[in-house]
């Protein structure tokens, strides 16, 4: 059980917190981003007592990197400000240590900014100033300096002292606060270097000696704000691995969202694998493959536990810094095989374009049983493995329970190609649960979000021979920059008072898209197909044969279909449908006869 204490602290507990490493930052998070001008505004906050949030800690229950709070000078780089960041492995034995002492060690794991910011400024990295009112300014003047609050006595919070009023330096005041019993000297010392003190210093004793007494009110003042108990709020608390990576993935700070592989990059670190670095590596040698790192991480933890396990529980328990220095180059190397595989036998148009990343899994798997060669599979293998991927698409597979999916789908390929079939007759019913079975039900489909609507256009993209250009007869290559245009303009049908408000309706559909790379030199707003086309036709004479590539009617070019969208949308539904019929459909038909019946009676076939 997950227990959360709503707890609340000093500004003086958190830095002493941080000073002593009781309160540690992830190595995972984020740099520190505040421009000073947001750290003004949280002190000005805290003087105030405007609730700032709440801050997050959690008691750590397994190894991980941690790095120091940035006190790093802003005129930095930001780029190098974390390289110079000094990162600790804080061990399971550690934090047992620590317990036993009934000490707690904890991560900061929601407020790193208004934390650092915090700490920054009572450290010194960042210069803060407490400007106070003059007398004439203070809201009621009846009450004198020592009896006035905090917040009554605030003229402003900045990054320099005023040279017209009493200032004092926020990091003053905490050295001050560590010291029992401040001496006089210190502070008059302090007093005596301000801008304010340069400018009064001429003035009659009495007359500064005032001042000084309003300083030294000031400094009792932030010394209680700083060690005020009530100041800041925040949450501990105890989870178990699993829910502390939920936190993670779901806490979306600022806009930035963290995901576990960020949490396993700082595990592995404190093991000896950067993990950060060999996915930059692989991005900056091969820039045609995308690599979603999870995909390989996923694929260790398979094999690992003897296909088993793909879970974020599992990977971040098990896998050690030592499975990915044995085995991250080699699968990275057949996470491209498959992709290769896949673009060259059309199935994918590019790796944007894939309908579900973890379809690559079994995949890799099944490349690993080959070495990494997948041109060895057998021919009947090739064939089911077309009726598995566009299976999976078309019955939305990944969209729920895909760690399970992904481990029984890994096995029945690698079944198949060892030629055992037991399990084929409960299997094939799984991935056959189709969206799509008459051409109607394309009119669902007009988001690129959408699984499906990536899948079609793979398939036509896979019985086309590769969709070409319009500008020309290329085919399109592997990650080129593309996107779905629409085929009948949306301002030439939501402005066409010959359209009906259904035709409206249809116009994100994908028997309405085009998948292509930017139309050079064009310019499509409003007008009608045919108009459009034939000003490509001026720079591509083989136009017809591109149009037919994407099974657009040739004959648009001509005006038909100016004025019948709703036909143009029904003929090439129904020629996308045809696709399904005969490459999922129809497939189907032949694989529950061939293996379903005979699996039940044998586990080999002839």
């Amino acid at each position: 059980m997950e227990q959360v204490n709503a707890k609340s602290q000093s500004i003086a507990d958190l830095i002493k917190n941080i000073d002593s490493g009781s309160l540690r930052l992830p190595e995972f998070q984020r740099d520190f981003v505040w421009e000073i001008d947001r750290t003004y505004s949280l002190f000005d906050s805290l003087v105030r007592d405007i609730f700032i949030g709440s801050i997050i800690h959690g008691m750590p229950s397994f190894e991980i990197s941690v790095r120091s709070f940035d006190n790093r000078p802003r005129n930095q780089r930001r780029s190098s400000r974390r390289l110079s960041l000094p990162v600790e492995i804080l061990t399971i034995q550690q934090i047992r240590q620590e317990k036993e002492r009934n000490k707690t060690i904890e991560l900061l794991l929601d407020g790193q900014q208004r934390t650092t910011a915090i700490y920054r400024a009572m450290e010194g990295f960042d210069k803060v100033w407490f400007i106070a009112k003059k007398d004439k300014e203070l809201v009621s003047l009846t009450e004198s300096f020592r009896e006035s609050s905090l917040e009554n006595l605030l003229y402003s919070i900045q990054g320099e002292e005023d040279d017209e009023r009493i200032s004092i330096c926020l990091s003053d005041v905490w050295r001050w606060a560590k010291i029992a019993g401040v001496r006089d000297n210190i502070v008059t010392e302090a007093f005596n270097k301000t801008k304010y003190f340069s400018k009064i210093s001429n003035e009659n004793k009495d007359f500064i000696d005032e001042r000084l007494s309003k300083y030294f009110v000031l400094k009792d003042k932030l010394i209680s704000l700083i060690n005020s108990e009530k100041l800041i709020s925040y949450y501990l608390l105890d989870m178990s691995l699993e829910k502390f990576v939920t936190f993670f993935e779901r806490s979306n700070s600022l806009g930035v969202q963290l995901n576990f592989i960020d949490i396993l990059a700082a595990k592995l670190y404190a093991g000896g694998f950067n993990l950060k670095k060999k996915i930059d590596e692989f991005r900056t040698n091969n820039k045609d493959y995308a690599l979603d790192p999870q995909i390989i991480v996923r694929v260790l933890a398979y094999v690992k536990s003897n296909g088993k396990e793909v879970n974020k529980n599992y990977i971040l328990k098990e896998l050690t810094a030592k499975d990915f220095n044995e085995n991250w180059d080699k699968y990275c190397m057949y996470y491209k095989s498959v992709i290769d595989y896949l673009y060259q036998n059309g199935m994918i148009i590019s790796e944007k374009w894939l309908a579900y990343d973890y379809l690559l899994i079994p995949m890799i798997i099944l490349a690993i049983n080959k070495s990494g060669d997948l041109s060895q599979i057998r021919e009947e293998t090739v064939e089911f493995i077309k009726f598995w991927y566009w299976s999976c698409i078309f019955s939305m597979r990944y969209s729920g329970s895909s760690n399970e999916r992904v481990i029984e789908d890994s096995k029945i390929l690698l079944d198949f190609e060892n030629q055992i079939y037991a399990t084929l007759h409960s299997y094939i019913p799984k991935i056959s649960k189709y969206q799509i079975t008459e051409y109607n039900d394309l009119i669902n489909y007009d988001k690129k979000a959408n699984p499906i609507y990536k899948g079609l256009f793979n398939l036509m993209n896979f019985k086309k021979d590769r969709f070409l250009n319009l500008n020309n007869t290329n085919k399109l290559s592997l990650n080129e920059d593309i996107d779905d245009h629409h085929i009948f303009p949306r301002d030439y049908v939501m402005k066409s008072a010959s359209f009906s408000e259904d035709d409206k309706d249809l116009i994100d559909c994908v028997a309405n898209r085009m998948l292509v790379p930017k139309i050079n030199n064009i310019r499509i707003n409003n007008k009608a197909p045919s108009e459009y086309l034939r000003e490509l036709l001026a720079i591509n004479s083989n136009l017809t044969k591109s149009l037919e590539s994407h099974l657009v009617d040739s004959t648009i070019i001509n005006g038909d279909y100016d004025q019948k969208y709703s036909s143009f949308i029904e003929q090439r539904m129904k020629s996308i449908f045809m696709l399904i019929k005969l490459n999922v459909l129809d497939k189907l038909e032949i694989y529950e006869k061939r293996y379903v019946p005979q699996a039940c009676k044998t586990e080999s076939i002839e």
